[in-house]
């Protein structure tokens, strides 16, 4: 008969794990790794095989070069304006040669 560990909320604090361990919805037996948005059957040595696994890594890896959404706004609001009507008038005239659309309509814009 085997023994099976259920979730223990202490190794949240632990710091290889804090931040990106939780219990899992799926019960007591398993815990729930935040990074890699997946269920892992409980016990600290098979969360931390999960946590040194290549994936795990390099979705941990991408997490800490990924840009929140508050980070961008601020990245926008640094571009120039001139940058901003560069860019603005790229898209115009790819979106006219994409869709064949002609110059005398373009003078109109």
């Amino acid at each position: 008969m085997s023994y099976t560990q259920k979730y223990t909320a202490a190794w949240e604090q632990e710091p290889e794990f804090k931040g990106s361990l939780r219990s899992s919805k799926k019960g007591s037996n398993y815990a729930f790794c935040k990074a890699c948005n997946k269920d892992v059957i409980c016990g600290k040595s098979e969360i931390q095989k999960h946590y040194s696994g290549k994936q795990h890594t390099k979705l941990v890896k991408s997490l800490h070069t990924q840009k929140t959404l508050t980070d961008m706004t601020s990245y926008m609001e640094k571009i120039s304006l001139n940058e901003k009507i560069k860019t603005d008038e790229i898209r115009i005239a790819a979106y006219a040669a994409e869709h064949n659309i002609s110059l005398n309509t373009l003078d109109h814009l």
